[in-house]
C-alpha cells in the first residue's frame, strides 16, 4: 500500500522559478558588497537595455518625438548634445544589436545615395577647413543626420516601423508643440518673446502689444518654421487619406492657429506660397485660381501698405545691416567666397565686422537671418550650389513621381515637396533649417520618401505600377 502512494519531492521547481530563485540568490550575495540601490539602477538599467534591443522602434519613435525639442540642451566637450543626439545614438546602438543579434538585416541601397554621400562629403570639408576650433563638430551633427538617413531606410525595409506611424508622430508632436504655443502667448508663461506684432491690434481690435508662442525651441522663429514645416507635410493626407473630415479640419486649424501665434512672418509667408501651389494642384480651373490668386496679392498688397509705418515691418530692417555684415564676411577674399569660412565660424568671422555700437546683449540677434547667407558664409558659392542643388534634385524627383505616379507615392511625393517649397522660403528670412533638428528632419522625410519608392520599383519592376494605398499599411 505505502509503495502505491505517489510523493512529490520538495525541490521539483519549474525553470520560471529556479530563474527567480536565482535572480533573489545573486541580488542577495550581491547586497553584501554592494548598496541596494545601485543594484536596483543596475537592475533597471539592464531591463531597459534588453527592451531597447529587443524592439529598437521604440528609441527611433523617442527620436521622431524629440526633434522639435531644441531648447533642451547642455555643453560636453564643446559640443552641445540635445535630447535627439541621445536618441540618435541609443536608436543606433539598439539597431545594430537587434540585427546581429537575430541575424536580421536588410539592404541600406537608396537611389538618392550619391546625393547623400555628395552632402556628407561637402559637409566634412567645411568643418575640417573651417576657421572654427568646433568646425568638425558641425561635420559630425550633419553626420549624426545622415545616420538617421539610412535608420529610417533600414527599419522601413525591415517592417520595424511604418510610413504611417511616422506620420502620426508627427501629426502628435505639431499638435502638442501647437497647444503649447497657444498658452504660452496666452498666459505669457514660458514665452520670451514680447513685440508689437499683434495682428488684431493692427486691425485696431485690441493691443497690439503680443507673446510670442515658442512651444520647446529657443526662438518663436524655429517654432513658427516647424509647424508650418508639419502642416504642409500633412495637409495632402489630411485632404485625400484622412476619412474624418472633422478631425482633419480641427487639427489643421489647430496647426494654423500656432503658425499665427508665432508671429513669424517669414513662416506665415512660407505658408501662404506653400499652399497657393497646393491649391493649384489640387483646383481643376486655373482660370479661376488665378483669378483667386490675384485678388488675394491685391489684398495682401493693401494688408502690407496699411502697416507699413508700424513696428511690424520695421523691425525687418535690421536685417539689411546683419545681412550686409554677412556679405562682407563671403567676399573678404577668394577663399571666403569660393569655399567659406567653414562650418561653425560666424561668430569667429563676424567679429571684424559687426559694428562697434552692438552691445554684447544684443550681439546674439546679429545671427545671419538666412538659411541662403549662412550657407554661403559657411560653404562659400561652391557649397552653397551644391548643396541646394541637390535640394532642386530632390524636388525634380518629387514632381515627377507626384504627376506620373498614383496611390500613396503621389501623396507622398506631394506632400514631401510641399514640405521643401516652405522650407526654401522660409529660409529666406531665418536660419533655423541650418539646425541639426531641422536637417534630421529633412533626412527623415527624404528617407520616407526613398526607402518606399525603391520598394515599390523592386516589387513592381514598372516604375509607373504602384501599390493601392490600403497595401502601404504592410510597410
Amino acid at each position: 500500500m505505502l509503495s502505491e502512494v505517489k510523493t512529490k519531492l520538495p525541490f521539483n521547481f519549474s525553470n520560471l522559478e529556479i530563474f527567480i530563485l536565482s535572480v533573489a540568490l545573486s541580488i542577495g550575495i550581491l547586497c553584501l558588497f554592494i548598496p541596494v540601490h545601485y543594484l536596483l539602477i543596475l537592475f533597471v538599467s539592464g531591463l531597459a537595455a534588453a527592451l531597447l534591443v529587443a524592439k529598437p522602434e521604440i528609441p527611433y519613435y523617442l527620436l521622431i518625438l524629440s526633434l522639435p525639442f531644441a531648447f533642451f540642451r547642455f555643453s560636453a566637450g564643446g559640443l552641445n548634445i540635445a535630447p535627439l543626439d541621445v536618441f540618435i545614438f541609443i536608436t543606433f546602438v539598439s539597431v545594430v544589436l537587434h540585427s546581429i543579434m537575430y541575424n536580421n538585416f536588410a539592404s541600406l541601397k537608396t537611389s538618392a545615395d550619391k546625393y547623400v554621400i555628395t552632402l556628407a562629403l561637402l559637409f566634412l570639408f567645411a568643418g575640417i577647413t573651417s576657421i572654427s576650433s568646433t568646425g568638425i563638430l558641425g561635420a559630425l551633427k550633419f553626420i549624426e543626420a545622415v545616420v538617421v538617413y539610412y535608420l529610417t531606410v533600414y527599419m522601413l525595409r525591415l517592417k520595424y516601423v511604418k510610413i504611417s506611424t511616422i506620420l502620426k508622430l508627427f501629426i502628435a508632436s505639431a499638435c502638442f508643440q501647437a497647444i503649447v504655443g497657444i498658452f504660452q502667448s496666452v498666459t505669457s508663461v514660458g514665452a520670451f518673446y514680447r513685440t508689437n506684432r499683434g495682428y488684431l491690434g493692427l486691425l485696431g481690435l485690441g493691443s497690439t502689444s503680443v507673446w510670442h508662442g515658442q512651444g520647446s525651441f529657443i526662438h518663436f522663429n524655429g517654432f513658427g518654421n516647424y509647424l508650418v514645416s508639419m502642416f504642409l507635410l500633412l495637409c495632402p493626407f489630411l485632404y485625400y487619406v484622412v476619412k474624418n473630415k472633422k478631425i482633419a479640419l480641427a487639427i489643421a486649424l489647430l496647426l494654423f492657429t500656432g503658425v499665427i501665434i508665432s508671429y513669424s512672418r517669414g513662416s506665415l509667408l512660407g505658408l501662404i506660397i506653400a499652399m497657393a501651389f497646393f491649391v493649384h494642384e489640387i483646383t481643376p480651373n486655373k482660370k479661376k485660381f488665378w483669378t483667386l490668386t490675384a485678388i488675394g496679392t491685391l489684398f495682401i498688397g493693401a494688408f502690407a501698405i496699411y502697416v507699413s509705418g508700424t513696428s511690424y515691418i520695421n523691425t525687418l530692417n535690421p536685417r539689411d545691416n546683419i545681412w550686409d555684415v554677412v556679405f562682407a564676411i563671403i567676399f573678404d577674399g577668394p577663399r571666403s567666397t569660393l569655399i567659406g569660412s567653414g562650418l561653425n565660424s560666424y561668430w569667429d568671422a563676424i567679429a571684424l565686422y559687426i559694428p562697434a555700437n552692438v552691445t554684447f546683449e544684443r550681439i546674439a540677434g546679429w545671427y545671419a537671418h538666412s538659411s541662403y547667407l549662412l550657407a554661403m558664409q559657411e560653404m562659400g558659392l561652391i557649397g552653397l550650389f551644391i548643396y541646394y542643388g541637390i535640394i532642386g534634385c530632390f524636388m525634380f524627383s518629387l514632381y515627377g513621381d507626384y504627376k506620373r505616379t498614383n496611390g500613396y507615392l503621389k501623396f507622398l511625393s506631394l506632400s514631401i515637396l510641399m514640405f521643401l517649397i516652405g522650407m526654401l522660403v522660409m529660409g529666406i528670412f531665418d536660419h533655423s533649417f541650418a539646425s541639426t533638428n531641422f536637417r534630421t528632419l529633412v533626412f527623415v522625410i527624404f528617407a520616407l520618401y526613398y526607402a518606399f519608392r525603391n520598394k515599390e520599383k523592386i516589387l513592381n519592376k514598372i516604375p509607373g505600377k504602384q501599390v493601392d494605398l490600403a497595401e502601404e499599411k504592410s510597410v
